[in-house]
């Protein structure tokens, strides 16, 4: 449920920043704000995704 959650916010940011680039006079507080909650939200995503160089040679 967290991760639907999570997804829809990313969404809605990316569209948020994708406003603002149309705009005549973007805010850039918003985009920095918009950034960091779209990084936040990758990073959120992709925490339970196993890596790919996995040592089980031990």
């Amino acid at each position: 449920m967290k991760k639907i959650v999570i997804f829809i916010l990313v969404l809605v940011v990316v569209g948020v920043l994708f406003w603002q680039q149309s705009l005549e006079q973007s805010n850039t507080w918003v985009q920095i704000m918009g950034f960091v909650l779209l990084f936040y939200g990758m990073m959120r995503l992709s925490r339970k995704v196993p890596s790919k160089n996995n040592d089980n040679d031990q």
